[in-house]
């Protein structure tokens, strides 16, 4: 021991200086050195706490401890959180208990952002953000008969539009001609979308007679939109003898109505209605010396347009059929009513 300086305290150890002693630090001249300590009694540790402090955790490894509890550690590979020594940031349910800051990587990422990435190791790391997939709709038809739709792997909701059979148009005569075809139901799973055809034109003998109905539609517990059907025009006619009309099928939301017809000379039979268009025929039209009765026009299916969340692997289905033309009565000018259009389903599936 000796005096260094003025208030200055020396050690020396083999004729060396080691260690000096000021009012205002102490200095080592060599390296300092404590004992490795452990986890419960850290090798560098704070007297009014000692169970807080630094212990070599491993080789190459400094540790944290706080309260007797391994909290952090120190490597050439970085932070080791919660005392993991693989070499590698680590995050553990004791870690994740309150909220943390992760700041990126200063270097500006290639495409769009960077994310935490995790293999199935645990491994965390920063990745550039993959560029999102998507993978455009695919769509299934169905146009007549009834069967069983399945649900193709990987979507995630599908979209259902559809419409009921369409109901055939009244025919006409001096005498009365029939009246159309009822269109059928189109149906979509159990008591779950529903769309039922029109009722056919009528082709009886009193002037403007009924014409047809639109069919009703609901869409169960799915979310959507269901329609009415659109009624089809009444007939008209003259006594006069020269023209009678037939009414104009009801349409749907797809369009495609049938024609009703009229002519001031000879038989007009109803236009048919668009296939698939679950729309109402014409009425058959004509001109006779004597008291002519034209035929009404078919109603329209009801249509629906319905969003299925999370869909079910299969869904029973039917396509409403088309509404018969009404028949030709008899008599100069007679001629049939126009076929309504059978129904239609279309399904939209989404996907990622």
């Amino acid at each position: 021991m000796f005096l260094n300086a003025s208030n200055v305290l020396g050690f020396s150890a083999g004729g060396s200086s080691r260690l000096l002693i000021s009012s205002t630090a102490l200095s080592s001249l060599v390296s300092f050195r404590s004992s490795n300590g452990t986890v419960a009694s850290p090798g560098i540790q704070f007297s009014s706490d000692a169970q807080t402090g630094f212990f070599r955790a491993n080789t190459d490894v400094i540790g944290v401890s706080t309260n007797n509890i391994y909290v952090a550690g120190f490597s050439s590979a970085g932070l080791l959180l919660n005392g993991s020594t693989s070499g590698t940031t680590t995050l553990t349910t004791g870690a994740t208990t309150t909220s943390y800051t992760l700041t990126l990587p200063s270097a500006a990422p290639s495409v769009g952002g960077q994310v935490l990435s995790a293999t199935t190791g645990g491994v965390a790391s920063w990745i550039n953000a993959p560029t999102p997939a998507y993978t455009a709709p695919s769509v299934q038809r169905f146009t007549s008969g009834s069967g069983t739709y399945t649900t193709p792997a990987g979507v995630l909701y599908i979209k259902v539009e559809m419409v009921g059979g369409g109901g055939g148009g009244g025919g006409a005569g001096t005498a009365a001609g029939g009246t159309g075809g009822t269109g059928g139901n189109t149906t979509f799973g159990t008591a779950l979308l529903t769309c039922n055809g029109g009722t056919g034109g009528y082709g009886g003998t009193t002037m403007s007679g009924n014409s047809g109905i639109g069919g009703t539609a609901s869409f169960g517990a799915a979310t959507g939109l269901a329609i009415a059907g659109g009624s089809g025009g009444g007939n008209a006619g003259f006594a006069s003898g020269q023209w009678y009309s037939g009414g104009m099928g009801g349409s749907s939301a797809f369009g495609g109505a049938g024609g009703g017809m009229s002519s001031n000379g000879g038989a007009f039979p109803g236009r048919t209605a668009a296939t698939n268009s679950g729309s109402g025929g014409g009425g058959a039209g004509g001109n006779s010396a004597v008291f002519f009765y034209p035929g009404a026009g078919g109603g329209a299916g009801g249509y629906v347009d319905a969003l299925i969340a999370s869909p079910a692997a299969t869904y029973a289905y039917a396509i409403g059929a088309a509404g018969a033309a009404g028949a030709a009565g008899t008599g100069s000018g007679a001629a049939t009513g126009g076929a309504g259009a059978a129904g239609l389903i279309v399904v939209t599936e989404y996907r990622q």
